[in-house]
């Protein structure tokens, strides 16, 4: 997955939503594999990722969030 400059807010929120659905249907993907008795390493591999990724998401947007609070 590869994002352009995320420069405004609308841009981040819509970001993080896309990856909570993604996330949402990764951790489904990986609850179905465990009950199939199934490998569950690519399904936890992909979980952790964009886990990874909305967390950092969520940070910049509350950097965001700062700078505009401390703009004049």
């Amino acid at each position: 997955m590869t994002l352009g400059p995320l420069l405004t807010m609308a841009d981040l929120d819509a970001a993080i939503a896309g990856d909570e659905e993604r996330l949402a249907e990764y951790r489904l993907t990986l609850t179905d594999c465990e009950e199939a008795g199934l490998t569950t390493a690519q399904a936890l591999s992909l979980v952790h990722i964009v886990e990874g990724h909305l967390a950092l998401l969520k940070e910049r947007r509350g950097r965001l969030l700062l700078e505009q609070v401390a703009a004049p």
